[in-house]
């Protein structure tokens, strides 16, 4: 197999020339002309077979830049080993009209003082999630949840609503030292058996009592 380029004098000032990427085998490329190249690391732009390429002869051969490729087949931006894009002073932008998509075989971080998101639609397929806030705010037009176990465990609870209905096919239980129900006009109890008990007082008061 053909060998790479080389200057015959090391000190010789580099040779840039252009060829085209014939096949890639593991970290280097063969290029027309049998000449063997690596990859730059200045070349973020992977190379592909039918890329034309720059290649500089220093005295091996180095792919620098990707000059030509159809526009059918999608670049991608290679990095060996950890990578960041900063900027110091402004922001970064990610455009792109139909999509961006974040994947990683670990671990997805987010760190900012602010997190905001707008979205027609969102979707969130979690084995597990765990949420920490100091406070929580929610608002939605229209909200539904299904869920086989739902455990909720707080100091208080407030609810709000002008209308609040409970379908319960099996079992109600509530246990509390105290509780208070309250109607200002009807308050209704039905069962097919209805059982009241009173360790000490049981008291009905009323203006007119009914009975049977």
């Amino acid at each position: 197999m053909a060998q790479p380029a080389r200057s015959e004098h090391p000190d010789t000032p580099p040779r840039l020339t252009t060829s085209r990427v014939l096949l890639q085998e593991g970290d280097s490329f063969c290029l027309e002309g049998g000449e063997r190249a690596r990859r730059a690391p200045s070349c973020l732009l992977a190379p592909r077979p039918g890329d034309r390429v720059l290649v500089a002869l220093t005295p091996e051969a180095f792919v620098l830049a990707v000059l030509e490729r159809d526009a059918s087949r999608p670049a991608e931006l290679l990095f060996d080993g950890d990578a960041a894009i900063r900027s110091r002073t402004g922001r970064i932008d990610v455009d792109a009209p139909e999509g961006v998509r974040l994947s990683t075989r670990r671990t997805f971080e987010v760190v900012s003082r602010a997190v905001s998101v707008a979205s027609g639609r969102a979707d969130l397929l979690l084995g597990e999630l765990s949420a920490v806030a100091s406070r929580a705010r929610a608002t939605f037009d229209d909200a539904g949840m299904v869920a086989k176990t739902c455990e909720i465990v707080a100091e208080r609870i407030s609810e709000h609503a002008e209308r609040v209905y409970r379908f319960v096919s099996e079992f109600d239980q509530l246990r509390a030292r105290h509780f208070d129900h309250r109607a200002e006009h009807l308050a209704q109890i039905r069962g097919e058996n209805t059982v009241v008990v009173a360790k000490q007082v049981a008291r009905v008061d009323g203006e007119q009592i009914t009975i049977g």
